[in-house]
């Protein structure tokens, strides 16, 4: 469900960059389009895109934490009734939080022509505490949490491989020979922990690989935005900008990659779709 969430985030960022792409190649950015609500608008969608995108990814990472730390409150925590609250509160909370950023740009003429400004100037300190709080609050803060996060889910499946490693050794020869079908018995059900490992492993993998990418893909584009706010001359050559936004698309188009090839349960659920049948289980194991 989070999963969801996310590649909501990612189609926003597409669609309104796609738009701004188009206008540009066409030679259309100076005309009468270039209104103040356009303006607004396509100033709004990437802050709401980005940071939906980190609180998703985070809240994704917290649930995977708890499914793997504390597997029996997971039981009750992990319902689809949770995560579509969870889903409602990121994106009201981003749609509410990004507003003003509706009424900071507006359409600004000069012997250039029409383009889209912000109305707060790069020396006023709101500008400045404005940009630096939304890179705090929605890159450095979210990743210094899922790198933790994920430490502490590294720590816990290694003790858990070490209590499987020692739950396979015989207690002893006399036991072997007399309770054979308990140790066949436990045997199993070590395979089947063994096989249950697996899966929390390659899902904590996958998860983050995403965060991973994210950082990185971002990483370029926040960068310049945080640069920019504080220089004395903006810097913001024409390959850079390029570069940057390619690593946003590569990070908006190698998500479902990865959920397919390392998720045997986004694998269900897609085929669901196509079957039309859906899925009547919710766990943290499969996003």
């Amino acid at each position: 469900m989070t999963t969801l969430s996310l590649v909501m985030s990612e189609m926003t960022w597409i669609r309104r960059d796609t738009r701004t792409g188009r206008r540009q190649r066409d030679g259309t950015n100076n005309n009468n389009n270039n209104n103040n609500s356009s303006c607004s608008i396509l100033t709004y969608l990437p802050y709401l895109a980005i940071n939906s995108s980190s609180l998703s990814i985070t809240a994704f990472t917290v649930e995977r934490f708890i499914g793997i730390c504390y597997p029996y409150r997971a039981r009750t925590m992990c319902t689809v009734k949770r995560a579509k609250l969870i889903i409602f509160i990121i994106w009201v909370f981003s749609l509410i939080y990004h507003l003003p950023w509706m009424f900071l740009a507006s359409v600004t003429v000069d012997s250039q022509g029409r383009f889209c400004d912000f109305k707060l100037e790069r020396d006023q300190w709101q500008y400045k505490v404005l940009y630096l709080g939304d890179f705090s609050a929605f890159y450095v803060i979210p990743m210094f949490l899922n790198v933790v996060i994920y430490a502490k889910i590294a720590i816990t499946l290694s003790q858990c491989g070490d209590k499987l490693k020692q739950s396979v050794k015989p207690r002893g020869a006399k036991e072997q020979v007399h309770n054979t079908l308990i140790v066949e018995a436990r045997e199993c059900h070590v395979t089947g922990r063994r096989s249950s490992a697996k899966g929390r492993n390659q899902v904590v993998k996958m998860l983050a690989l995403v965060v991973l990418i994210f950082a990185i893909c971002w990483l370029p584009y926040r960068a310049m935005v945080v640069y920019n706010s504080f220089a004395k001359i903006q810097w913001r050559p024409e390959w850079y900008v390029n570069l940057s936004k390619t690593l946003i698309y590569i990070n908006c188009a190698i998500n479902p990659i990865l959920y397919n090839l390392m998720s045997a349960g986004f694998r269900r659920a897609f085929l669901s779709l196509f079957n039309a049948k859906p899925l009547t289980t919710y766990q943290c194991m499969f996003l």
